[in-house]
């Protein structure tokens, strides 16, 4: 069978950039308001922002507390927008060690896998399902996760009996995670197996955390995993939206600097 072409390709010299949330609200903008996100390592509240100003129910779990004291400035007082401390995961556990990094706000966790992370203090953890219990949710619109490595755990922690919600987007990094047991393949697999429709937006090895990275492809799973010395998010929809209307979204919101320099 022939495999399809990637729908968008860049070079690192193109220094092309996006933001996958903001494609993705592109194409579940037309949600009614009230609709849910559950967002699990919210940081400062960067991928929830077009769903909150689109009215959507919006539960935000962000352990870092440097981080979440940015979020509760900007979204504390926001009616729709819930902030909880908690790390999401696999299973629920109590006073589990958090780990931060002066590299970069974006890598702090339940592991540590730079030499820089430091112990930042206890959290808890719940699961998605238990999410879903406390708070009355019987269905989710989009559940987002970028957990350092952890991702899969809490797709783990979904109860997909009852709640397959219809929107997933999820991190992947080979780097962190071979050493856990599992690569992206074993993600892709995983949302597969329960009908999900996944689509590969690929980005340009990291050069170093803290500054911008080049993003490289949006490809379709089928077309197989990608590098493994890659790393960007997978995009899972319960309903296929197809391929066009995925790089369309994406196109939107895609910049490019070619005369940038590559740190």
């Amino acid at each position: 069978m022939a495999r399809s072409r990637p729908a968008l390709v860049y070079p690192r010299t193109a220094h092309a950039h996006l933001d996958e949330t903001r494609a993705l609200a592109r194409l579940l903008a037309d949600r009614p308001a009230g609709s849910v996100m559950v967002d699990v390592g919210a940081h400062v509240g960067g991928a929830l922002a077009p769903f909150a100003r689109l009215g959507w129910q919006v539960h935000a779990f962000e352990p870092d507390p440097d981080n979440r004291a940015k979020l509760v400035e900007r979204f504390g007082s926001a009616e729709r927008v819930v902030i909880d401390p908690r790390a999401v995961g696999a299973e629920p556990a109590a006073d589990v060690a958090f780990y931060a990094s002066p590299e970069s706000t974006g890598v702090s966790g339940l592991h540590a896998f730079l030499d820089s992370h430091a112990p930042r203090g206890r959290v808890d953890v719940t699961t998605v399902a238990r999410i879903a219990d406390e708070r009355g949710l019987s269905a989710i619109e989009f559940l987002k996760i970028d957990v350092e490595g952890h991702d899969l755990d809490v797709l783990r922690g979904v109860a997909w009996d009852r709640l397959r919600p219809a929107c997933i987007e999820c991190e992947f990094e080979d780097n962190k995670t071979r050493p856990r047991g599992h690569t992206a393949g074993d993600i892709i697999a995983f949302l597969a197996e329960r009908g999900y429709a996944v689509y590969v937006s690929t980005w340009h090895p990291i050069i170093r955390y803290g500054i911008r990275h080049d993003w490289h492809r949006l490809t379709p799973a089928a077309d197989g995993p990608p590098p493994g010395d890659a790393w960007g998010n997978l995009l899972a929809f319960r309903d296929d939206p197809g391929g066009p209307a995925v790089a369309d979204a994406f196109a939107a919101v895609l910049t490019t600097a070619p005369d940038a320099a590559t740190d």
